[in-house]
């Protein structure tokens, strides 16, 4: 009876690591998007990226980076720069406060609202199978 039941339990952690294994180690066909967000001709030195999927690709997920210093980026999905899963995207930025004499004013937007929302911002990327790409967005205040 004991075996039977060792048996059972055994077999039902093995079918559940498989499940959480397979989960976890499918890189899904992600790719790595990398890129510069500069504003008015100069890097945009904080905030974050999103890349949102267009309605054609429902099935993706949002994919995220923050943005360095230098204006660069590098997207995440699961986790950060882990990739994202070829697709069209719609694009926008998150970014709060203004330098002004050394200091942040953070009741001032760096950017014009329409960069904010993914339906407005007139940005969009489209994704491929490469394994390496690069898109740039060079955003204005105008």
């Amino acid at each position: 009876m004991a075996s039977k039941r060792c048996q059972f339990i055994a077999s039902t952690v093995l079918f559940f690591a498989t499940l959480l294994a397979a989960g976890c180690s499918d890189n899904g066909g992600r790719v790595q998007v990398v890129g510069r967000v500069q504003l008015n001709g100069k890097p945009l030195t904080q905030g974050l990226i999103v890349f949102f999927p267009a309605e054609s690709n429902i099935g993706l997920r949002p994919c995220s980076s923050n943005i360095g210093a230098d204006g660069r980026y590098r997207l995440g999905s699961l986790k950060p720069e882990d990739g994202i899963k070829p697709g069209k995207y719609l694009v926008s930025f998150d970014v709060w406060g203004v330098e002004e004499k050394g200091q942040m004013n953070w009741d001032k937007k760096a950017l014009p609202e329409k960069y904010f929302f993914c339906d407005k911002s007139g940005l969009s990327a489209e994704v491929t199978d490469q394994p390496l790409q690069e898109f740039n967005f060079d955003l204005t205040t105008k």
